[in-house]
């Protein structure tokens, strides 16, 4: 429900990533999970860093991090 707003606020994204970046290193970890899940949600995580590392270039990400 808080990422089906319009209009979420970095403060409310950046915490969603953290939690999604905590959930996917377990599931990575995670043997009984199958091979095929966590080669998926490893591409996942990639991607999502891929994003933390474009929150470092503004200023703005920065602020929120600090809030």
């Amino acid at each position: 429900m808080l990422f089906s707003r319009s209009t979420p606020s970095l403060a409310d994204v950046i915490p969603g990533m953290d939690y999604l970046d905590e959930f996917f290193a377990t599931v990575m970890a995670d043997s009984t999970v199958s091979l095929a899940v966590r080669a998926a949600v490893g591409l996942g995580k990639r991607h999502l860093n891929k994003y933390y590392g474009l929150t470092d270039a503004f200023p703005a990400c920065q602020i929120a991090l600090r809030e």
